[in-house]
């Protein structure tokens, strides 16, 4: 959805809202509307008031944990994922929601273990498989991460930090023609050139130490 659409959404809800201000759904959805927009500090006072008349809607407990997390705010976005996943345990987003919340902080191994639950429940999305991806290049499993990106790029194959990623990967176990092949496809796919280079030059240079 582009800005115009999103700007067109948020007028007819707000339309709705003028009439109905505690219309739970209307308030969780033009909550969602900021945040697919990238307007997360504008999205908290109507998440809020959705969950403060209901607690359990999962819809603005996912988006409120997404905004607090672009917000930095991880400890808050970490309750409310938990609490989503304690009401819908069967719904792979709580898992994978957690699992970002929790490598932005730092926890790489936690936020697998949520990758594995959200695979588990959606074995075909591939969104996991690039989360999980990412959470194991970063504990240096590189052939694992490497396996999963591969699946990624399948699914996905315009995914260019997938590529990017794959090619670190490749890079960090010494595979330097693969490594380049993959850094030559997301610069083609519209990644800066200098800035690939540079990460795929720190990535020899950490392998070397």
């Amino acid at each position: 959805m582009d800005t115009g659409d999103w700007k067109g959404a948020l007028n007819a809800l707000s339309e709705s809202l003028a009439l109905a201000p505690s219309d739970v759904n209307a308030l969780s959805l033009r909550g969602a509307a900021y945040v697919r927009s990238g307007r997360y500090k504008q999205s908290l006072p109507d998440l809020d008031k959705a969950l403060g008349l209901d607690p359990r809607h999962l819809e603005a407990l996912l988006n409120r944990g997404a905004a607090l997390d672009h917000l930095g705010q991880q400890p808050a976005a970490l309750k409310d994922f938990t609490q989503a996943i304690q009401i819908a345990p069967e719904d792979a987003r709580t898992y994978n929601g957690r699992g970002i919340v929790s490598m932005n902080m730092g926890d790489f191994e936690k936020a697998l273990q949520d990758f594995q639950q959200a695979l588990r429940l959606e074995p075909k999305e591939w969104l996991h498989y690039f989360s999980r991806a990412m959470a194991l290049y970063n504990l240096r499993r590189y052939e694992e991460a490497i396996a999963d990106f591969n699946v990624v790029v399948r699914h996905e194959p315009r995914e260019a930090e997938a590529f990017l990623h794959r090619a670190l990967s490749y890079t960090a176990i010494g595979q330097e023609e693969k490594a380049r092949a993959d850094a030559d496809t997301c610069i083609g796919l519209g990644l800066d050139r200098r800035a690939v280079k540079r990460l795929v030059e720190k990535a020899k240079k950490s392998r070397n130490l």
